[in-house]
């Protein structure tokens, strides 16, 4: 899906907003997906672009195909048509009516004859030119009451084909039937140049293109912008040399110096469904919606579970807007597990996504979000979860809600590597030696590095969550990351947040070896002096180690075991690898998709035991003869592990259906030991 900017440039304050390696004024913009996220380092148009759509007067939304693209190629086209000097002519006419009846005609004949009967159609330098002139100005009139916008494209593109038509094959019995004796006789004298008909047919596939366009939607019916300025904390006025008594602060200040900043009129606000949520109002808006219709209620207590399941380990919270005979003690409670709490003795970062979040699960079906650097006071951690809870939420999704942030945080940006469906990033940057303030904007694939340069991040730019999990590699983290997730979901467990509560770090095998986990010193004498060392509690507070069995490295696991302590946990696989604590269902299911050279029906039909190969690689497991024409040898290596292109695949399909249930007991029995490190 595509922009269509209408009017946004008088909102823009006097900026300029060019399409990378443009040098033009944006006119479109996209593509526009669910999340789409406007990166960029200080004071490089971000926010003014934001605001800029936020107030636009008309959003058209367009299908996924870049118009931009089509009306560039147009222009071209007609340029290099006109300086060839075309000339052809017809009348739009038939020599007998029985043959338009018949249907034997050219379509785009018998378009022209019911639309524009007798035209007569000169091609020559001046119908491209005025061609050419319509494409320049025809974004003015795509609007959403303009139902006829294409109109005067699909005459052209109806004219082109005719003029194909006649040029290719005038002798043609269709043509013959189609057309007056006069233009059939013409016909011969006036041809386009090869060099025409290459040029034409592009228009006319353009053209194509171009009146299949769909608008999708007009303005959306609400839009709410979440500016920097936001908090939830009450705010008081106190004259400490008058008075010792506080007055709390009534108004929403935050919203208007935002409307006096931005020259922000309320009538503009109401008349173009723009709510401005600060979170100063969260005291009202709560008292609001828990006095409200039954549908307003039961979006409120949506949210209320969501806090509670996400924050504070149960399903049951209850914030409450108290009242008292003094306004200036009026306050939001959470009542958690019996216990309330006041809202501003939460933690900083959960105020903030409570202020996030409120908007979002209380607003109307397909509004728009707009909020400017959601990772404000958020740990990384807590950046990952809001994203997430975007992406994956199912009630959040079946609202059709599209977000703009703009952001500074590489830890969001992050996360998009992992969910790369529904999100699109621009990056925008600010072009110094123009005469006015010129930005330059980018779509850029979200593994671009760039937009990591623009936001200045160093490789130290790194958080510590509160325990680690030491793994091999990505599928050990993918896979083990699977466990927890279905471990948690079956049990009535606390839920654990990776990049709150754990992160991943992946160690590559031997390197392993090159660091220390304990402050003593280790009875095993290995190959690099304790000095050499890196210390792991440097990098990470509490680790858990995990590590294939891989024999004939006995050495290498009393080292490591020998280390631990209350802080350090070292687990070895009961098995090979990773893969093989899969059960033998898991594996019956899962391996038909990882190729369809696989073929389900043969591999169900052997019969195979988890102790078969508990301490050898897959591949050595199905070089047996029961499986032979069941699983081609060539998906693993000679060392009898898959491949690295099938293992990642493989590990990814696993993640997909992992379920508790299913899971053979060695690998439920490392699930629970890696849980009850992180929790203890």
């Amino acid at each position: 899906m595509y922009f269509i900017f209408k009017h946004i440039h008088k909102y823009l304050n006097n900026a300029a907003y060019l399409w990378d390696g443009e040098e033009s004024e944006i006119q479109f913009w996209g593509p526009i997906q669910k999340i789409n996220i406007l990166v960029g380092s200080n004071n490089s148009g971000k926010s003014r672009l934001l605001r800029g759509i936020l107030r636009s007067d008309e959003f058209l939304t367009i299908s996924s195909l870049k118009i931009e693209d089509i009306q560039k190629q147009i222009l071209k086209n007609c340029d290099l048509i006109s300086g060839e000097n075309p000339r052809f002519s017809y009348q739009v006419g038939v020599l007998d009516p029985k043959y338009y009846e018949s249907n034997s005609i050219n379509s785009s004949h018998k378009w022209l004859l019911q639309q524009y009967p007798g035209t007569h159609i000169q091609f020559d330098s001046r119908y491209f030119n005025s061609l050419k002139t319509e494409f320049e100005k025809f974004v003015n009139n795509i609007h959403v009451k303009n139902e006829n916008w294409q109109d005067p494209f699909k005459k052209v593109y109806n004219e082109l084909l005719l003029s194909i038509e006649l040029c290719k094959n005038p002798d043609s019995e269709q043509v013959r039937r189609s057309l007056s004796k006069s233009l059939i006789n013409s016909i011969g004298h006036y041809k386009f140049s090869e060099i025409h008909l290459k040029y034409i047919e592009n228009t006319i596939e353009y053209l194509g293109q171009l009146i299949n366009v769909e608008i999708l939607s007009p303005t959306p019916p609400s839009r709410i912008y979440i500016p920097t300025l936001r908090s939830a904390i009450s705010l008081y006025d106190k004259d400490i040399n008058e008075s010792p008594t506080s007055i709390k602060i009534r108004k929403n200040i935050f919203a208007a110096s935002i409307m006096q900043n931005y020259g922000i009129e309320a009538k503009e606000l109401e008349k173009k469904g723009i709510d401005i949520q600060t979170g100063l109002n969260f005291y009202q808006a709560v008292k609001k919606a828990r006095n409200n219709i039954k549908e307003v209620r039961n979006k409120f207590e949506k949210y209320e579970a969501f806090l509670g399941k996400t924050f504070f380990g149960t399903e049951t919270v209850d914030i409450i807007a108290s009242e008292t005979n003094n306004e200036n003690e009026e306050h939001l409670n959470i009542w958690i597990k019996g216990e309330d709490r006041n809202l501003h003795d939460l933690g900083d970062g959960v105020q903030s996504l409570m202020i996030l979040l409120y908007p979002i699960y209380m607003v109307e079906p397909n509004s728009w979000i707009f909020i400017e650097e959601p990772e404000m006071n958020l740990h990384p951690g807590m950046q990952r979860l809001f994203l997430q809870q975007l992406i994956n939420d199912p009630y959040i999704n079946s609202k059709n809600l599209k977000f703009f942030l703009t952001t500074h945080s590489n830890h969001l940006l992050d996360l998009t590597l992992e969910l790369t469906n529904g999100i699109s990033i621009f990056t925008i940057e600010k072009l110094y030696g123009a005469e006015k303030n010129v930005f330059s904007i980018k779509a850029v694939k979200n593994n671009d590095t760039d937009i990591l340069n623009k936001l200045g991040v160093l490789n130290s730019s790194v958080f510590l969550a509160n325990k680690s999990i030491w793994v091999e590699g990505i599928t050990d983290r993918i896979i083990i990351k699977a466990f927890l997730k279905a471990y948690m979901h079956s049990q009535d467990l606390i839920k654990l947040n990776e990049d709150i509560d754990y992160a991943f770090f992946e160690y590559s095998g031997s390197n392993v070896m090159h660091f220390l986990f304990t402050d003593s010193h280790s009875r095993i004498e290995t190959d690099f002096k304790l000095s050499e060392k890196i210390k792991a509690q440097f990098l990470h507070n509490k680790i858990i180690l995990i590590a294939d069995r891989d024999s004939g490295k006995e050495k290498k696991h009393l080292v490591f075991k020998d280390q631990e302590t209350k802080n350090f946990m070292y687990k070895y696989l009961s098995v090979s690898e990773i893969e093989n604590l899969m059960s033998v269902d898991q594996l019956k299911r899962n391996l038909p998709l990882l190729t369809n050279r696989i073929v389900k029906e043969k591999i169900s039909a052997v019969a195979f035991s988890e102790h078969e190969y508990k301490h050898v690689k897959l591949g050595q497991l199905f070089t047996l003869n029961k499986f032979r024409n069941a699983i081609p040898h060539s998906l693993f290596e000679k060392s009898g592990t898959l491949k690295p292109h099938y293992k990642l695949k493989f590990a990814r399909i696993l993640s997909q259906s992992m379920a508790w249930n299913e899971m053979s007991n060695s690998a439920k029995k490392l699930t629970k030991e890696i849980y009850d490190f992180l929790i203890s």
